[in-house]
């Protein structure tokens, strides 16, 4: 089932205010969020709403989620963490550390993941992330290297193994699943014995 944010073209859940009726591809409200036209719309506006922030002072994970929209009283303290903890770790970031213009892409993703629930987790999206990271080492090796130490080495190298792993296990099962493989298996089996 789609989220609010996902059925309202806006992932991020803007409310509707003068400014969002000002924004390309608004077409309206569902009583508090703006409906856009595009899901591209609704992610461009909320880029654009998280780029103003830092271009104003708001540049850590703290100041940004305090910042945007979280109703003094109204989310109880462990949920406001967790969003932060959850954003920061999407960025490899502190909840303290000092965003960057640069950073608004990755910052609105985590944020929209969040914020409709499509949140990354499980040995799925781990899997994905691994076999990423170790094509990423294959490919450019001193880039992938340079990205970690910006957005956190010791759990891209955590990824980095299990990627390794990942496709160790996948080029085993291949092997072993085509006729090839099923001859070198009962070649081998055969000179076992």
């Amino acid at each position: 089932m789609a989220s609010r944010g996902e059925r309202n073209n806006n992932p991020g859940n803007l409310e509707a205010s003068s400014w969002t009726k000002s924004l390309p591809g608004y077409v309206g409200s569902d009583g508090r969020f703006a409906i856009f036209d595009t899901m591209a719309n609704g992610i461009a506006a909320q880029e654009k709403l998280l780029g103003s922030y830092i271009n104003r002072g708001y540049n850590t994970i703290t100041s940004i989620i305090n910042r945007y929209g979280n109703d003094p009283g109204a989310a109880d303290d462990i949920s406001v963490k967790n969003y932060m903890n959850y954003v920061a770790g999407r960025l490899g970031v502190g909840i303290n550390d000092v965003l960057d213009k640069s950073q608004v892409g990755k910052l609105t993703s985590a944020m929209r993941e969040f914020e409709t629930g499509n949140t990354k987790g499980g040995i799925l999206d781990s899997a994905k992330e691994a076999i990423g990271s170790a094509v990423d080492v294959i490919t450019n090796p001193v880039g992938a290297v340079t990205d970690w130490f910006a957005t956190g080495i010791v759990g891209r190298i955590a990824y980095v193994v299990i990627g390794i792993i990942l496709i160790g296990l996948a080029i085993a099962a291949f092997v072993f699943l085509t006729d090839t493989g099923q001859k070198v298996a009962v070649t081998a089996a055969k000179a076992a014995v």
